[in-house]
């Protein structure tokens, strides 16, 4: 899930600036704790200490992205296309969602280990579930579609936005033969 909406978001980036350098630099590190809060919790998943440790992770992950989309939207310079409120209203909808049924789980952990671990379960799909079910709204859909694929354009609008070094130009220095 947040690896997809990364990229998505900076499909619609045309520019960045410094802020947008450190928030991105902060985003991965709580991203980079789930396989270890994942292990915690494999260890000993009844308990509810690796409960709330699971579930704090990819609620800083959640966060920090929810920080980066904020800072990114509010400075149309930085984007391609100018998003409207209503498009950051919706991405704030579907980052907010799974951090929602994060702190649900992280509350019940003590009580019912096993609903918390549907909780956790259940997040990436209801993601999913919540695109899908806004992509079927009319007055959404191209909306939704921004926080969910490359767009219409595909692979076709990102590689005529970010210089791919394999099909630009040669920047190496000419190779210089020695005789003999």
């Amino acid at each position: 899930m947040y690896w997809v909406w990364h990229r998505d978001l900076f499909n619609r980036v045309r520019s960045v600036n410094r802020d947008v350098v450190w928030l991105n630099l902060v985003f991965p590190v709580p991203v980079s704790l789930i396989p270890f809060a994942s292990a915690v919790l494999g260890d000993d998943h009844d308990d509810p200490i690796p409960l709330r440790l699971y579930g704090l992770v990819p609620v800083a992950a959640s966060l920090a992205k929810l920080l980066l989309s904020w800072y990114v939207h509010h400075r149309p310079y930085l984007l391609s296309a100018p998003a409207s409120p209503r498009s950051f209203r919706i991405g704030a909808l579907i980052s907010a969602a799974p951090i929602v049924l994060y702190i649900a789980a992280i509350a019940v952990a003590d009580a019912a280990h096993q609903a918390s671990l549907i909780l956790f379960v259940a997040v990436p799909g209801s993601y999913f579930l919540l695109v899908t079910l806004l992509r079927d709204r009319p007055a959404a859909a191209a909306d939704a579609d921004q926080f969910s694929s490359p767009g219409r354009d595909g692979a076709r609008a990102l590689s005529g936005r970010v210089p791919c070094l394999a099909s630009g130009p040669d920047l190496r220095p000419p190779r210089t033969r020695t005789p003999g």
